[in-house]
């Protein structure tokens, strides 16, 4: 390669660095697929690549590219633990568990190991859609639902990945316990979560076997928050994703519906009005909002938090120009328990046709998403935000209206 050459190649990446780290990701995969073709050796390249095609929730493809990547040598954790993500988001539980002992997560990939006999998240039920009301006396939305035959309310929580129990319910349930480890949550709280496996988990009309869930103690954090409706569980991502999901909050009802060939096709056409989603350790939902001085950030859509309209960190909120109110820091809820921060008004805040003004927000004391991905979130789109609205999320064409 020239020297010429080599200059256009290192600007060509700084170019696709740049725009990944903003954020851009289709831009970005664009430019790295450029690179890939000039140096097709670049193995690093190919797995932000892979990395790429996870966030477009595109398991298969990488899968391809993640493996080739590992096969020729470049085995480092994180592409373990990419690999390992795009097998159990495809129901590969067999590679899922041995990639995750290799990237060093030994509690979920002991339970892995357990089900991999199994085939996950197998759907019955004679109908195509199920609608379920939202509990009355709660903001967030709660829903009714049974595990093995216990009846439980469950916080629908898009920054959420698999279901979660109370350890209480989990006994009660007969629910046996795997591995453990500590995971995070969106607002920042930490916990530490046994995993198992669900039978059956019955949605109204719907049944879904041989769930994998996670086993942690939600009471504590949830109890002081919701007296009227206490919650035994999160419905996360791992179940949404499965369905056209859509979150009606002004009839305040959760609709599942059943993904057919035919809305594939029609979803890869498109929908006007449709704003890009991306999917995030298969458990974030991420998208692009916009606020005065940020003409389009990402944000993650945090329907299980509450108490607030959004919440940003420290340093959002300085590039945003908020001024946190004095006194005493504040407390919302979220799908960890309670969030803790100080109190500021966005101007305007706008998703797609979601547009909201002088929309109160907590800076959260504590914001470890922020970089977690390479890219920087500005913050979580709480439930507050979508008051009223409708929130329709396609995971089939990754598209949120």
């Amino acid at each position: 390669m020239g020297a010429d050459q080599q200059a256009q190649g290192e600007n060509l990446e700084a170019r696709a660095d740049s725009l990944f780290s903003a954020g851009q990701l289709p831009e970005a995969a664009l430019l790295y697929r450029k690179i890939l073709r000039r140096e097709p050796g670049r193995l690093d390249i190919q797995a932000r690549l892979g990395r790429l095609a996870l966030l477009d929730n595109n398991p298969p493809q990488a899968i391809t590219q993640l493996a080739a990547v590992l096969n020729q040598g470049l085995r480092t954790k994180a592409n373990w633990g990419a690999l390992a993500d795009a097998y159990l988001a495809h129901d590969e539980l067999g590679p899922a568990a041995l990639c995750y002992e290799r990237a060093g997560r030994t509690g979920l990939a002991g339970t892995l190991a357990v089900m991999a006999d199994r085939v996950p998240w197998r759907i019955t039920g004679a109908v195509d859609a199920v609608e379920l009301g939202w509990l009355a006396q709660t903001a967030q939305p709660i829903i009714q639902a049974e595990v093995n035959g216990t009846r439980v309310n469950l916080l629908v929580d898009t920054a959420a990945g698999d279901l979660a129990l109370d350890e209480k319910v989990a006994i009660a349930a007969g629910i046996p316990h795997g591995g453990r480890e500590s995971l995070h949550f969106a607002g920042g709280q930490s916990a530490m979560v046994t995993y198992g496996q669900v039978e059956r988990l019955q949605l109204g009309a719907l049944t879904i076997h041989d769930v994998l869930t996670q086993i942690l103690d939600l009471q504590n954090g949830f109890a002081a928050y919701t007296p009227a409706a206490p919650i035994h569980g999160i419905l996360g991502i791992a179940i949404l994703s499965r369905f056209l999901t859509v979150l009606d909050f002004q009839r305040r009802t959760l609709r599942l519906q059943a993904v057919t060939a035919t809305m594939k096709t029609a979803s890869r056409g498109g929908q006007q009005n449709a704003s890009p989603m991306w999917l995030a350790d298969n458990q974030f939902v991420l998208v692009r909002a916009e606020t005065p001085s940020h003409a389009s950030a990402m944000w993650v859509i945090d329907t299980g938090m509450t108490g607030a309209g959004f919440a940003v960190s420290a340093s959002t909120a300085e590039s945003l120009g908020l001024a946190p109110r004095g006194g005493e820091g504040e407390e919302g809820l979220g799908g960890g328990g309670a969030v803790q921060g100080k109190r500021v008004i966005l101007p305007t805040l706008r998703l797609g046709g979601i547009e909201r003004h002088d929309i109160e927000g907590i800076v959260l004391e504590t914001f470890p998403l922020q970089e977690r991905f390479g890219f920087q979130l500005a913050g979580l789109l709480a439930c507050e935000f979508f008051q009223d609205a409708v929130l329709s999320l396609d995971f089939s064409s990754m598209t949120l209206t």
